[in-house]
């Protein structure tokens, strides 16, 4: 599942999947969140603004995709350094381009 996908699942958590609202919420155009819905460049700022936003939601999980969305115990994105997050995001990009890489080289 990408960054992408699990924006949605934010999205359809925080306000039952109403796309404008959610952006209102943000104090984003819902040009904005309509790109990065579909995969637009995300990049530190958003990341950063939905974990500030919504300190429920797991940074291990927004930026990985693994374990809960919803996070019970451990570190918050309030209690990471931007060097930690930044750090996390980077991983995730290289990831995601290794990920899409093999699915490219797979479908030749």
């Amino acid at each position: 599942m990408s960054i992408p996908e699990r924006l949605l699942l934010i999205i359809d958590y925080k306000t039952s999947g109403h796309h404008r609202e959610f952006a209102h919420l943000m104090g984003w155009s819902d040009q904005y969140l309509s790109k990065l819905v579909k995969g637009g460049n995300f990049g530190l700022s958003p990341v950063m603004a939905i974990l500030e936003k919504f300190p429920e939601i797991s940074a291990r999980w927004f930026i990985f995709g693994t374990g809960e969305m919803i996070q019970s115990k451990g570190p918050k994105i309030s209690d990471l350094s931007a060097s930690e997050l930044a750090r996390l995001i980077i991983s995730a990009e290289d990831n995601a381009a290794e990920n899409k890489n093999g699915l490219s080289s797979k479908k030749e």
